[in-house]
């Protein structure tokens, strides 16, 4: 039988009615032209280095830190040329010295000159009915007056020293000794005459309340020590009264009649007419605490001789403690200690005050001096002012004599403002003159107008915005060499060991750990104590093992890029090592490579910095280190020198880095035609 046809099984999702194959139609050439090309690119074409740049200029922060160097660098190289501020001459420094920062005018105490000063000692003055500062004009510490700003706030204080300008206070007797034979502790006055017929009287006052605030209570009697043999021994004791531990006011009218009923008065020749001294004494109780007596005046009379004890009076304890200084009293108005005890002041007043002074204007203001007439003549010569010399009959005040003739012509260099009066002093044969004048110490100085000091002057009145960037330009010399020649050696080492590897990188791995296991300060202060600390020797020293860094980091980029494919192409291709390192390796590790490099500077300069901060720093060069180390010794008073110089070395180490990472993502070839 035969087998029936099988029939195609129908696909049901194929249309029965496709339409027919039509090449024709279904194909058709895009390039219809008969000249076929590439097509032409549409961006401009650019080398390595402008993308890089395009790249660095993209990053702001790294822009704005270009920018800080370089106005840092510009400033280091000009400032010491442009800034005239030389402050060499003796007045200057003494003028000068200390004055803080100053950008401008003002009365606020930022930057503007002006400093508060507090617990300044004040004096009455009559002619102005205030309290003025003490030892105006007459020191280096004195406060003239017409440069304070604003007003002055006084408040009152007490302290246990003595002061020419206190007032007020206690005599503080205190006895000591631990044996039987220290029996008291006192003071005795110098000698009085005395007359038996007249009346004598005293009057004795105490700080009652410290007196029994004191621990053990003072135990005290009134002496008179009389000389009544007229043999200078002042050894007849007449105790005038024993009042034990009452400390209220003495007052006697008369304690002449106590004298001659004394035995010791008695016994004697009874004189009408002898010498004694005043004593008082505290008993002591010869073991710690020892009591303290506190006498507040003690004033002797007489109606007979009203001026009789004027040497020994006193009604403040201020007042005769100052006596104990020579420059203050003769020796023989002193009250001397007796016994084992010593003598004390205790609760002196003083007025104080603060206030808000204008030192700029103390330093350069116009002040009253003495000119000789040879420098009068030289500012006449120079035309800066003129004036009649011939003037006769000079007087202080304001009605100037007839021919009186001063007139300025420079007013911006002419130091003399106005003439006073005139001296002349003969001695042998030989004629001074000299004038009084108005002087204008800023003009005096050599300047032109009012200086400012942008961050103040040390202690030689030097402008130490000058001393600084003139140390920075040195340091930063001392950076960029030192940071070339560790650059050099470094990627030379580090590229050779990084390259060839094996024997070759453990050999001179070995000799860097070697070398860089001896601190670097140590090798510095070696280097500085054998050979001096010149500016050469300090590139020899930083030079020594600063390279070993950039080396690490050239050896670790080598690493990292010689085994990829396009160094073993290029090196199946026959290219030379040389080429591999430089062409190959080198170019791709760069970026990395140039954070190191730009770093170095600032290194050297940190480092510098530290060697001199430890005193040794260059020698005859002020370096940016040699000027902080010097600052350091005034950090605690004058803090705004330290604060300047630390500024400036912050902004440089963080303007360099953020620059370097700039510079490291700009030449990251990896990174090359990426925009953003």
């Amino acid at each position: 039988m035969a087998k029936k046809a099988q029939q195609p099984i129908e696909n049901p999702t194929e249309k029965k009615d496709s339409a027919p194959f039509k090449p024709e139609e279904d194909f058709k050439f895009v390039q219809l032209s008969a000249n076929i090309h590439d097509q032409k690119f549409q961006t401009k074409p650019t080398t390595f280095l402008k993308d890089a740049m395009h790249r660095f200029v993209k990053s702001k922060s790294s822009l704005v830190a270009a920018i800080i160097l370089g106005v840092i660098v510009l400033m280091a190289i000009f400032v010491p040329v442009i800034d005239q501020n030389d402050v060499s001459d003796s007045y200057i420094e003494s003028d000068a010295k200390f004055l803080p920062p100053k950008w401008w005018n003002g009365n606020s105490g930022f930057l503007d000159g002006t400093q508060v000063k507090s617990d300044v000692v004040m004096t009455y003055d009559d002619t102005k009915a205030a309290y003025v500062p003490a030892n105006q004009n007459t020191d280096a510490s004195g406060y003239d007056p017409q440069y304070i700003v604003g007003g002055i706030s006084t408040y009152s204080s007490t302290l246990n020293a003595t002061s020419a300008y206190g007032h007020g206070g206690s005599m503080m007797i205190t006895p000591s000794g631990s044996t039987a034979t220290d029996l008291f502790g006192g003071v005795y006055s110098t000698a009085a005459s005395f007359e038996t017929s007249k009346a004598y009287g005293l009057k004795v006052t105490f700080d009652k309340a410290e007196c029994l605030a004191s621990t053990p209570n003072a135990s005290y009697a009134l002496y008179l020590l009389a000389d009544f043999n007229s043999d200078l021994t002042y050894d007849d004791e007449i105790v005038i009264q024993d009042y034990g531990t009452s400390y209220d006011d003495i007052s006697i009218s008369d304690f002449m009649p106590t004298v001659l009923a004394s035995s010791v008065y008695q016994a004697s020749s009874k004189p009408t007419t002898f010498s004694a001294e005043f004593s008082i004494r505290v008993t002591n109780t010869r073991a710690n605490p020892y009591p303290n007596l506190y006498v507040n005046s003690f004033v002797a009379s007489s109606v007979d001789y009203p001026t009789l004890f004027d040497h020994i009076n006193w009604t403040e304890g201020n007042e005769v403690i100052l006596r104990d200084d020579s420059k203050n009293a003769n020796y023989a108005y002193r009250w001397q200690i007796s016994g084992n005890g010593y003598k004390r002041i205790y609760g002196v007043q003083l007025v104080l005050g603060s206030f808000r002074y204008d030192l700029y204007a103390s330093a350069f203001g116009e002040v009253t001096r003495t000119v000789s007439k040879s420098d009068f003549l030289t500012y006449v010569q120079n035309g800066w002012c003129t004036y009649n010399f011939d003037v006769k009959d000079f007087k202080t005040g304001d009605a100037k004599p007839d021919g009186y003739a001063f007139t300025i012509s420079d007013d911006a260099r002419c130091p003399i403002r106005d003439v006073y009066s005139q001296s002349t002093i003969t001695y042998k044969d030989v004629t001074a003159v000299s004038y009084s004048v108005k002087l204008s110490k800023y003009r005096f100085d050599g300047f032109s107008a009012m200086p400012r000091f942008l961050f103040g002057t040390d202690d030689h009145g030097r402008d130490y915005f000058k001393y600084l960037f003139g140390g920075l330009r040195i340091s930063l010399l001392l950076g960029v060499l030192t940071a070339a020649v560790n650059i050099s050696i470094g990627l030379i080492w580090g590229a050779v060991s990084g390259y060839f590897g094996g024997w070759t990188d453990i050999i001179m791995e070995r000799f860097t750990e070697v070398l860089g296991g001896v601190p670097w300060i140590v090798i510095m202060t070696l280097v500085i104590l054998k050979m001096g600390s010149s500016f050469w020797t300090f590139v020899l020293a930083l030079c020594l093992t600063g390279w070993i860094g950039m080396a690490a980091e050239t050896r670790e980029q080598f690493y990292r890029f010689k085994g990829r494919e396009y160094v073993l192409a290029s090196r199946t291709l026959g290219a030379s090592d040389t080429r591999l390192i430089f062409r190959h390796i080198l170019p791709n590790g760069i970026g990395t490579i140039i954070t190191g490099a730009v770093m170095e500077v600032p290194s050297v300069i940190f480092s510098e910095a530290t060697i001199s901060y430890l005193g040794l720093g260059l020698t005859g060069l002020g370096s940016f280190g040699v000027a902080l180390s010097y600052a350091q010794g005034f950090i605690a008073t004058y803090p705004y020198m330290i604060i300047c110089g630390s500024l400036i070395m912050c902004v440089m180490m963080i303007s360099f880095n953020l620059f370097g990472n700039g510079l490291r993502d700009a030449f990251n070839p990896s990174l090359k035609g990426v925009s953003e």
